[in-house]
């Protein structure tokens, strides 16, 4: 995971069967979290909110996969 704390996020998975939990700390619950397929060179957008300064993430398969988070 790469950080500017409190503004963006950019986060490599690969390999997992369970959900990832990334700390956002006092990041407000308007952010940004797309998921990128570097297969299909691919953007989505995902719908997750951070809760108690937490967002949960689980990749779709265990290929690889980069989330990127974006705090507004």
């Amino acid at each position: 995971c790469l950080a500017d704390p409190g503004r963006q996020y950019v986060l490599y998975v690969r390999g997992l069967k369970r959900p990832v939990t990334l700390d956002v700390g006092n990041t407000s619950e308007n952010c940004q979290v797309r998921q990128f397929d570097p297969r299909t060179v691919t953007f989505e957008t995902l719908h997750i909110a951070p809760a108690n300064s937490h967002l949960e993430y689980m990749p779709p398969d265990e290929a690889d996969w980069v989330v990127q988070v974006t705090a507004h």
